[in-house]
């Protein structure tokens, strides 16, 4: 039998400073290849094995995640609102778009129960391989001034619209 997270409590803060959350597999359709895409079980031990959640992988080792992502909780309030993360365990594509993350974060962010969303970006993939993106010097001298506005704008023009 399954339990989300072999039934641990998730931490706030691994070894790496980010916290464990689980999401919903529908956060992971762009990283699992389609032909994986048959089952929550496949899909769930193909996360694992490519080391994106925590697990047994098939040939019995460890798996051994990295944080992937980060979140921030709207409204945000300061760094405190703002978070790097590790998924520790999927949840079913029907539980829909849920995060669940770890007790403290209530405390951490201030949310109080009411109409708080969490904003989360992930890695990109494209079918199972990591998109990457070169930065050129004009957005490398946007991060090094601090100027996230213009660095956003000089990523995002990169980007054809459909």
């Amino acid at each position: 039998m399954h339990v989300l997270n072999g039934g641990r409590k998730l931490r706030w803060k691994t070894k790496e400073n980010s916290m464990e959350i689980m999401l919903s597999l529908n956060f992971f359709r762009d990283i699992i290849p389609v032909e994986h895409q048959t089952s929550y079980s496949h899909m769930r031990q193909w996360l694992i094995d490519h080391d994106v959640i925590y697990g047994n992988k098939q040939d019995g080792s460890l798996s051994n995640p990295k944080p992937i992502g980060i979140g921030y909780r709207i409204p945000t309030q300061g760094m405190s609102s703002m978070f790097s993360f590790i998924v520790a365990d999927v949840l079913p594509s029907q539980s829909g778009d849920n995060i669940i993350v770890p007790e403290e974060f209530t405390a951490q962010t201030g949310s109080d129960f009411d109409v708080d969303k969490l904003f989360i970006a992930m890695k990109s993939f494209t079918n199972g391989v990591e998109d990457s993106m070169e930065y050129d010097d004009e957005v490398l001298s946007d991060f090094e001034n601090n100027d996230l506005q213009n660095a956003h704008y000089h990523i995002s023009s990169k980007f054809s619209t459909k």
